[in-house]
């Protein structure tokens, strides 16, 4: 640029070339100085739209941790009764109930991730956070969700409540409402019918574990 002002006929028309010259250097330093500070903000708007999405995904994930974990630990107490154990009654009756055979979905807040698709995933300077961000919502989601919703074996309710109900009704008394309230003792349930039942607990508590 030094070289290129030097061939300039300095006097009137060299001064008013100056003047528009630099002018257009200041204009065009402004506007991309401004474009930078949009992108910035944009960028700061996205990221915190991602943030609070995965601020309620964390609380879901949470819940169905909470969840897997209580039917980890219903398929115990059930599997040490069908072995001999002393446990039985009511309690037997609220992991039946309520957490042995209950499914979970994944619910995944991607509406940040999705704008943040539409306008660039280059939006995010930072490398390491934009790998970060894509692994979790191309691959951890999708597993999550393979697992939680669409894996045959880990649909419990489906593959396993029918058998227990099967075998176990004649021990069962129920309210009015047909909700099981207690469960009598099952010394009638012997053989290859207890061992099916114990086995069927066993891959409930495994793929639970997995999930988690």
């Amino acid at each position: 640029m030094l070289a290129f002002i030097k061939h300039i006929p300095f006097g009137r028309f060299g001064t008013e070339f100056l003047s528009v010259f630099s002018a257009v250097i200041l204009a065009f330093m402004l506007n991309s100085w401004n474009d930078g500070r949009k992108m910035d903000l944009a960028e700061e708007k996205n990221l915190k739209e991602v943030f609070y999405g995965l601020e309620k995904d964390s609380l879901d994930v949470q819940a169905n941790i909470r969840g897997h974990r209580s039917g980890m630990a219903g398929c115990a107490y059930w599997l040490d009764y069908l072995n001999g154990g002393q446990a039985g009654g009511d309690t037997l009756a609220l992991y039946y109930q309520h957490v042995i055979f209950r499914d979970y979905i994944s619910i995944q807040n991607t509406s940040g991730y999705e704008t943040l698709k539409s306008r660039g995933l280059e939006l995010v300077e930072d490398d390491s956070l934009r790998n970060a961000i894509v692994s979790l919502y191309e691959y951890d989601y999708e597993i999550i969700k393979l697992f939680e919703e669409e894996y045959q074996e880990m649909q419990y309710f489906k593959n396993y409540y029918p058998l227990f109900q099967e075998e176990l009704m004649p021990y069962m008394d129920l309210d009015s409402l047909g909700q099981v309230v207690k469960v009598r003792a099952i010394d009638g349930l012997e053989g290859e019918r207890r061992k099916r039942l114990s086995n069927a607990l066993f891959q409930i508590r495994h793929n639970r574990q997995f999930v988690l």
